[in-house]
């Protein structure tokens, strides 16, 4: 974010609140140079200076002041040092916490900013608070074992994050986790304009997570190196002119794997992209319930196309891991967002520094909305925390320093992973487009048959294998009442556990 941009950012922010005043000009040098020794984040701040008020009063001599004295006025202007850390500190809270320590159960670990230290939100968290994370890390495919197992022995986490969209409503159902309003107001001016998305977590009329923001889920990555090479017309230029969709995808698809030893398609994760380009998930919740779409005419007429492309394009069909792309062999693979900001799995999709990465959202369907994979970025309150209130503190600090955490996102894509402007202004665009239109499915937080049969067996099943593809005909046939009863008894069913 540009300086004047931060500058506007926290001067709404401070008058919003009502809290504070505008900063008073006047100030001595030695004042300011005392505090920028107070916070380190002042170093990071670029200087912002007061222009000179316009006058037409006259010099001493009667005549209008020269241009020189002009010039040795305005080089008196006064210099302000925004301090985006400070502002925050003083829009937060005082509060003592009894225990400083926050346990964070995930899979993955807080990333540090760009230069080493830690990002802005936790940054906040150390300073105005004298708090710290305690991070345990477990697998992906254990950590609703681990969240259930450290929950019946007493020793479970404080937190654990939203963003898998995997854990809900099933860990509502079994009181892994606990309403959130008990210790977040989610109507403050600090988190109304997220509460809507918290509604998400509403099951039984408790709300279980605290929403940050929507952020993008799916993409298609491809190699521009790719594109060029087989005369095709770059996606992200498609999708820049708003002719990114369910034709010119099929048609880039069929021409690039028609005849050929080459796969238009790769990974697991496709079906599901394309599915939900639709503007429906299959399973999501609404108003406290859960809601199944598999009957809507229009994911039907989704995954119908679906499966005709899987029998007129070339899909890879077992999970490659994507080193056809960098190959020039595959033109696409979905994958999940995140993915891309791992320095290591780049390389499978070829030279990003170079500019040959390249991703775009899922192709607009023919309703014309261009929809956009989704997930809540957040966390929920586990069940038997030891300190409620010191986490709901950090979720605090984490929600007001959004904008300098997403900065230093930015900084730190650059940074580390060699992502070009272009790839950086495309995310802009796929986290718009995850705040306008998202797209939020929690099958995955479904009992496990239903998952499995619904998502791996029919949505994936349709597409990934032209030998095991199923019309969405044969799909309902053999899945709808497994899963609306599975919906029927999650809504109708007390919450149960420990």
């Amino acid at each position: 974010m540009r300086a004047k941009e931060i500058v506007s950012c926290f001067c709404a922010l401070i008058i919003s609140a009502g809290l504070f005043g505008c900063a008073q000009s006047g100030s001595s040098s030695s004042d300011e140079s005392s505090a920028a020794e107070s916070s380190e984040a002042v170093t990071t701040a670029s200087p912002v200076t007061t222009a000179a008020p316009v006058t037409t009063e006259k010099s001493s001599s009667g005549e209008a002041p020269s241009e020189a004295e002009t010039e040795k006025d305005s080089s008196s202007e006064i210099e302000l040092i925004v301090d985006p850390m400070g502002e925050l500190m003083n829009t937060l809270p005082d509060k003592e916490l009894e225990n400083k320590a926050v346990k964070r159960l995930s899979s993955t670990k807080l990333d540090p900013a760009a230069d080493g230290s830690p990002f802005p939100s936790l940054k906040l968290f150390e300073k105005k608070y004298g708090g710290r994370i305690e991070e345990e890390i477990t697998a992906y495919s254990e950590r609703y074992n681990a969240l259930a197992s450290s929950v019946m022995s007493g020793t479970g986490p404080d937190i654990i994050p939203t963003d898998e969209m995997d854990l809900f409503p099933k860990a509502a159902l079994h009181k892994l986790i606990i309403p959130i309003e008990d210790y977040i107001d989610l109507d403050s001016e600090l988190w109304q304009d997220t509460r809507e998305r918290s509604q998400f977590f509403n099951f039984s009329g408790d709300i279980y997570a605290a929403v940050i923001e929507a952020v993008p889920k799916y993409v298609f990555v491809y190699n521009t190196k790719t594109i060029a090479d087989n005369s095709l017309t770059d996606p992200a230029e498609l999708f820049s002119r708003r002719d990114w969709n369910y034709d010119s995808f099929e048609e880039m698809c069929t021409a690039f794997s028609g005849g050929r030893d080459k796969a238009a398609l790769d990974g697991q994760l496709y079906p599901m992209a394309l599915s939900e380009s639709s503007g429906l998930p299959l399973i999501t919740m609404e108003s406290g319930f859960v809601i199944t779409n598999i009957k809507d005419d229009r994911l039907a007429d989704t995954q119908s196309w679906m499966y005709d492309l899987a029998r007129s394009a070339v899909c890879v069909g077992s999970g490659e891991t994507g080193n056809g792309i960098a190959a020039g062999r595959t033109l696409f693979r979905a994958a999940e967002l995140r993915e891309l900001s791992d320095a290591e799995s780049l390389p499978q999709f070829g030279d990003a520094a170079s500019g040959e990465v390249m991703f775009v959202p899922a192709p607009e369907s023919p309703s014309g909305v261009q929809y956009m994979s989704a997930q809540l970025r957040g966390y929920y309150l586990c069940y038997g925390s030891r300190n409620p209130e010191g986490a709901a503190v950090y979720l605090n600090c984490l929600k007001a320093a959004k904008e300098l955490d997403n900065e230093e996102s930015e900084q730190l894509l650059r940074a580390r992973s060699g992502w070009t402007d272009q790839m950086l202004e495309m995310r802009r665009e796929c986290c718009s487009l995850a705040e306008r239109a998202p797209v939020i499915d929690c099958s995955s937080g479904m009992p496990r048959g239903v998952e499995e049969g619904l998502y791996h067996d029919a949505v994936s099943g349709t597409v990934l294998s032209e030998d095991k593809a199923l019309s969405w005909e044969e799909v309902l046939e053999k899945y709808r009442k497994q899963v609306e009863y599975a919906v029927l008894t999650t809504n109708d069913t007390e919450p149960i556990g420990p």
